[in-house]
């Protein structure tokens, strides 16, 4: 059981630094990382596929929000 909440809690700093990275805001894809993983718990009856499944996930919504929409360089 802890092992799993201690995935949960290393998957989501993980994808707050893969987001800051990508200057995407951080709090927001590590909080949606978490939910993904939680809901994926709920299916997924393991202890390490949902959080990997989850990061990949996560991972895969941000690259197309980056897509959808691009960061903003700052002032032309």
């Amino acid at each position: 059981m802890y092992i799993g909440i201690f995935l949960i809690i290393c998957a989501a700093a993980f994808m707050y630094r893969v987001a800051q990275y990508e200057k995407r805001r951080g709090w927001l894809w590590g909080s949606v990382t978490a939910m993904i993983i939680l809901l994926l718990s709920q299916v997924i009856l393991s202890t390490y596929l949902p959080a990997l499944v989850g990061v990949i996930v996560a991972y895969m919504l941000m690259m197309a929000a980056n897509i959808y929409q691009p960061v903003k360089k700052g002032p032309i």
